[in-house]
């Protein structure tokens, strides 16, 4: 999949959007001979998946009941008329991250006896002890969720996301559709990154931008605080571009589950 990268937020970006806390677009590239658009949003906050970064009790969703079974009625319509086959994935988080306040604190921790060194007469000892108890606050502040997720470089997030969304296109069995038809949309609510993935089959007959519509339409969506419309109208437009080049066959086997799933 050659994922095609782009932002959304508030800082003049080519698209808008984004999950609680922040977005902007941006995507890397593939490995599986498809083609795909990505993003993640850098600015705005939502209503719709509030603390979504922030662990999660069993039970917990991101997409309510309703929203699934709305999701999964527009996938089977749109299977109803090509033979291409579509998989929605929606990921809490794709890493916990928790060596970035280390480091961070590592940092903080080493600038701290320097002006104590020469601007106090503090013996080495207590130096010491303000070096170890600055490391354990700003480690324990900066390990909060809501914290943490905003000092990860957003280049390491979008790679882990990227990452993710190649592993749930082959965990999914997305890459084992009988023409290699399959798309995969993709979204990480910690990361605030969004990604639309093809198989190789589609990419002999669509270009990578054809998803872009696709993209900015889920990305819209989910700036408003409505993931589910969200992916609902990313599903329709695939769909669209599928019917297109992908008329359903005299079977039209449906290989894929139609659904969302939580991970």
């Amino acid at each position: 999949m050659i994922p095609i990268p782009g932002s959304w937020g508030s800082s003049g970006s080519s698209w808008s959007g984004g999950f609680p806390g922040g977005g902007g677009f941006s995507g890397g590239g593939g490995s599986f001979g498809g083609a795909g658009a990505s993003g993640s949003f850098l600015f705005g906050r939502t209503d719709g998946l509030d603390n979504a970064a922030a662990p999660r009790e069993a039970g917990d969703v991101m997409i309510s009941d309703v929203d699934k079974r709305r999701i999964a009625g527009a996938i089977r319509a749109a299977e109803e008329k090509t033979a291409g086959e579509i998989f929605c994935v929606i990921a809490h988080a794709c890493g916990n991250y928790r060596l970035v306040p280390i480091a961070w604190a590592a940092l903080v921790a080493l600038a701290v006896p320097l002006p104590l060194i020469y601007l106090t007469a503090r013996p080495a000892g207590i130096i010491y002890l303000l070096q170890l108890g600055a490391f354990i606050v700003v480690a324990l502040v900066l390990s909060l969720p809501m914290i943490r997720f905003l000092i990860v470089p957003k280049r390491r997030m979008w790679g882990r996301a990227h990452a993710e969304a190649m592993h749930q296109f082959l965990a999914q069995g997305i890459h084992l559709t009988e023409h290699r038809t399959g798309v995969l949309i993709f979204a990480s609510v910690a990361e605030r990154y969004a990604e639309i993935v093809a198989d190789s089959g589609i990419n002999a007959k669509v270009q990578p931008e054809v998803w872009s519509k696709a993209v900015a339409a889920m990305i819209s969506a989910i700036k408003d605080g409505r993931p589910g419309d969200g992916f609902v109208a990313a599903v329709e437009l695939c769909g669209e571009q599928l019917a297109r080049h992908f008329p359903p066959g005299a079977l039209n086997p449906d290989e894929l589950p139609n659904k969302v799933v939580e991970i």
